[in-house]
């Protein structure tokens, strides 16, 4: 379109200009729109501007971050190969997870689940639920469950895992648990205002007005301060 063109043109000038580092600049903009509402158009807007062969490693896994996200899978993979993993382990770990979640897209299973165990592995702090993650890309939900069940036993992870648990049972649809967990969590005081929101969710989805409309209520004091005991789940 005339705009993406304009934009496109506009950004092509900036990244053009002497006094402009494209790696340090890329490096600024590129988290910013990756997520979000605009990442179509972000993606429309730096795909075809940005010389591959004068940017970093790391700039070019941003750009295959920007395209997986807007859903150009061909141009993410493009932009993978041949990429160096740096001596980073961190890098070589957000390379692996990009590749996992893009093998998930291609509903290529066993290349998925081993790129997100490589993440894991080389990264295990930032990428500790790659594999989890994939499973649920790949609609593998009993086995995402089992994944997140061995990682809540562990204790740095335990919070976390507790969380996704509530969360894949709401996804599947199974709200006695979910209601279960997000409840557990509330008393707990973990996340108040994400329990109370989700327990009112569950509540309209189960047919409980009264119930869904009591835990909406709370929104306002658990944003303010924890809370430490939620309402009734019955």
């Amino acid at each position: 379109s005339y705009f993406q063109s304009l934009h496109s043109a506009k950004f092509r000038e900036m990244l053009g200009k002497p006094d402009v580092e494209p790696d340090r600049a890329l490096g600024e903009l590129l988290p910013l729109v990756t997520d979000g509402d605009h990442v179509h158009a972000a993606w429309l807007a730096f795909g075809d501007v940005v010389d591959r062969g004068a940017v970093s490693a790391e700039t070019r896994l941003g750009l295959a971050r920007l395209a997986a996200a807007a859903d150009n899978h061909d141009a993410a993979r493009e932009l993978l190969r041949g990429l160096p993993a740096g001596d980073a382990a961190g890098a070589a770990a957000g390379i692996e997870r990009l590749r996992a979640q893009l093998a998930a897209a291609a509903g290529q299973g066993d290349a998925a689940l081993a790129a997100a165990r490589d993440a894991a592995r080389l990264d295990p702090d930032e990428h500790a639920f790659a594999v989890a993650e994939t499973l649920v890309d790949l609609d593998r939900a009993e086995e995402a469950h089992r994944e997140l069940e061995r990682l809540q036993a562990d204790a740095s992870t335990a919070g976390e895992a507790a969380r996704r648990l509530a969360l894949l049972a709401l996804g599947t649809g199974d709200f006695a648990e979910a209601q279960q967990r997000f409840g557990a969590r509330l008393q707990q005081g973990e996340g108040a205002a994400e329990a109370l929101f989700y327990l009112g969710v569950i509540a309209e989805r189960r047919g409980n007005a009264d119930l869904a409309l009591q835990s909406y209520s709370r929104l306002p004091e658990a944003a303010a301060r924890p809370i430490p005991r939620g309402p009734a789940t019955d």
